[in-house]
């Protein structure tokens, strides 16, 4: 979120946010490792999911944080035009989590990488 939110903030995207939170299909906090920016070669690559970080070879050894976890359902977004979902593994769970969300959205388009 951190390197998101510097990329936002140089490029003068005023309608954009960044949240420090992760996204799935509940609601509640959850314990992430943090990345190690010294040896990780691809921060963002990294996923919640650890047989993916085991297959990239990812760092998973670090500083453990607690993030607040959401649903999109639970966001208040009223004009949602496209979804993209970029979230190394977990895409199933965020698409659960965005059932409401896209119904009252006029099921827009969705763009997403996925792993499995």
């Amino acid at each position: 979120a951190y390197q998101l939110a510097g990329a936002v903030a140089l490029n003068g995207l005023a309608s954009v946010h960044v949240f420090h939170q992760a996204v799935g299909d509940t609601l509640g906090d959850i314990e992430i490792t943090a990345p190690d920016y010294a040896i990780e070669p691809n921060v963002g690559a990294m996923s919640l999911d650890s047989d993916i970080n085991a297959l990239r070879g990812a760092t998973t050894q670090g500083a453990r944080e607690r993030v607040r976890m959401v649903t999109l359902d639970s966001l208040d977004v009223t004009d949602l035009r496209l979804l993209k979902v970029d979230v190394e593994g977990m895409e199933l769970n965020v698409l659960k989590g965005s059932e409401r969300l896209l119904a009252r959205n006029g099921f827009p388009p969705i763009l997403a990488e996925c792993w499995q």
